[in-house]
């Protein structure tokens, strides 16, 4: 559009299944990259990003994002950048580059004392796949899940479960699990190597599996009945060195609190599977909205005296919570619906006003400015 100046076309937004906004891995990677191609040195990569989700996306509005060159600095560049929409800033994100280099100074240290890969972890070419569980579901789901399924065996990213198979998705009462998850992760189809891009398409995939993880201890799965919405308030990443979000990389997340307004906190770390190095790291919160539930739900709830008041503040159900909530109820109360959910990207418009290719066909898609 103009210097500095980037626009994602309202046509290619894409709202998650059962959404009404658009996702916000797709806004946080595109401003990256928008940010990314404000920086005039050749080589120079992100090395962190902070960002605040302040306002919905809608997807019926382009979305502008206005970088502004806070610094440049021998050593580092910083740049702002806000996401506009209809006039208002929905999303602010500042961030840093530098140039990749190798450090004398070097060590990966976890909570569990343990280096290189976490116990237990197994090669992603040995693992069970997302597409695997999502097949059988298929052939066994109720009706009113089954666009549901079919939106999430579209998305551009591939899924395989490092530590075996997860807990039936479809089971109306899962046990508690550990606040842990991890999960290989790609970008199904192999992405340009432009500066930048793979930092763009993994704070892409960050942004949705971090806050379910903080689920599992209270023995809710997504979908679920007893779950209103999740969003993001803000989300922190730092980058360790070059990676290709198209080859395997390791998230290993970990929701260590979950209380208070501002709901539970997660982290995450990815690392390469040949080589075993941790590549990035991510800390990210935002609340968990609890819909008011019938009695006989209640006792399924953590024992929180504020989950149980009703209060015309928590935001309605999605469509898909509002599918499995209907799906628990005695026969007679309510039919099934069918979850409608729209399927499409993104893309950012560079100075010159082209489009990029497609990140993958179909599904949900980060495309970015040439």
């Amino acid at each position: 559009m103009d210097s500095g100046l980037y626009r994602a076309s309202s046509k290619l937004l894409w709202v998650p299944p059962g959404g009404k906004s658009v996702f916000g891995g797709q806004v946080m990677g595109q401003a990256l990259h928008a940010a990314q191609l404000t920086v005039h040195r050749d080589s120079w990569l992100p090395i962190s990003l902070h960002s605040y989700f302040l306002k919905r996306g809608s997807p019926n509005s382009d979305i502008i994002y206005q970088c502004r060159e806070t610094s440049n600095l021998r050593s580092f560049d910083s740049r702002s950048v806000d996401a506009i929409q209809n006039g208002q800033i929905i999303f602010k994100m500042q961030a840093q580059f530098a140039r990749p280099e190798e450090s004398q100074l070097r060590h990966v240290e976890r909570a569990d004392g343990v280096t290189g890969m976490p116990r237990g972890v197994v090669a992603p070419d040995e693992c069970l796949g997302m597409d695997d569980l999502l097949g059988d579901l298929m052939a066994r789901a109720p009706a009113a899940l089954l666009p549901l399924i079919e939106e999430l065996r579209a998305s551009p990213i591939e899924v395989r479960y490092a530590v075996g198979a997860p807990h039936d998705p479809l089971d109306p009462d899962p046990p508690s699990m550990p606040s842990r998850q991890l999960l290989w992760v790609r970008i199904r189809e192999p992405i340009t190597k432009a500066p930048g891009l793979d930092a763009a398409c993994a704070a892409y995939i960050s942004d949705q599996p971090l806050l379910l993880t903080a689920l599992r201890p209270h023995r809710i799965s997504f979908p679920s009945p007893k779950l209103g919405a999740l969003a993001t308030l803000d989300h922190s990443m730092w980058f360790h060195g070059p990676f290709d979000a198209d080859d395997w990389l390791l998230y290993d997340m970990h929701a260590p609190f979950a209380g208070g307004q501002a709901g539970p906190s997660a982290g995450g770390r990815e690392q390469g599977a040949s080589s075993g190095r941790c590549f990035l790291n991510r800390v990210r919160q935002g609340p968990l909205l609890w819909p008011p539930l019938p009695p006989r739900h209640r006792r399924d709830l953590p024992a929180s005296p504020a989950l149980h008041r009703p209060s015309r503040r928590l935001v309605t159900a999605s469509a898909c919570n509002r599918t499995a909530r209907r799906l628990v109820r005695p026969a007679g109360r309510a039919a099934p619906c069918q979850a409608d959910a729209e399927k499409q990207g993104g893309a950012l418009r560079d100075e010159g006003g082209g489009a990029a290719r497609p990140l993958a066909r179909g599904g949900p898609r980060l495309d970015v400015g040439r």
